[in-house]
């Protein structure tokens, strides 16, 4: 009975000791305080791209519609951007250097972007050549068009060997008893279709394989 006792008592302090030391370890010194100091607005000289890139900026909602009213009382352009019937920022009152900034920098942004599209839309039609576009309109009056499209299809295959003779005849010096020949065939068939313009059409057929030489015409 003693005996349990006591151990009672020994793990009833070791517990006490144990809360004890977690609670000064956790405890907050004293003369230190933990201060976080936040400046704002924020400044920074990277644009909203590289922003957006290292997570410092959430992107637009998909919704969001920007328009702009000019208000003749102040003679300033007025930015709004709404999310439905609700501003997602506060407005921007801009002069009319910033409004023609603003947009030069939105004119910009849409151009690359449709030619990014027009690239995109070309690289996936029919055949692994995009069309060309000529700019020139005395080119265009020529040909009827400015575009070039080329049309390649068939096969083309290569043929690598080496032959090694070797021969024990006496005769031979021993450089000429063993010989190294090299074997190169290709084998192609080609045949290309293309425009220029809307008026001269390009039909070629090439076929190494053909028995006559007109059967390869152009």
């Amino acid at each position: 009975m003693i005996r349990t006792f006591t151990s009672k008592v020994v793990l009833f302090v070791v517990i006490i000791s144990a809360f004890c030391g977690f609670r000064n370890v956790f405890a907050q010194q004293p003369g230190k305080t933990d201060t976080l100091t936040i400046k704002a607005p924020f400044k920074t000289t990277e644009s909203r791209n590289q922003q957006l890139k290292q997570g410092f900026l959430l992107p637009d909602p998909p919704n969001l519609v920007k328009t702009i009213e000019y208000d003749p009382a102040t003679n300033q352009y007025i930015l709004y951007e709404r999310v439905g019937d609700y501003l997602y920022r506060p407005p921007q009152y801009l002069t009319f250097t910033e409004y023609l900034a603003l947009k030069q920098r939105e004119d910009i942004r849409v151009n690359f972007k449709k030619m990014a599209d027009d690239y995109a839309y070309q690289s996936q039609q029919a055949g692994f050549i995009p069309p060309i576009k000529v700019r020139s309109q005395t080119f265009a009056q020529i040909f009827g068009s400015s575009d070039i499209t080329i049309r390649p299809q068939g096969s083309a295959e290569m043929i690598l060997a080496g032959q090694i003779n070797t021969n024990q005849n006496p005769l031979f010096n021993t450089s000429q008893r063993s010989q190294f020949n090299f074997n190169f065939n290709q084998r192609i068939q080609m045949n290309v279709t293309g425009s220029i313009g809307d008026k001269l059409k390009i039909s070629t057929n090439y076929n190494t394989d053909a028995q006559y030489q007109f059967e390869n015409h152009f």
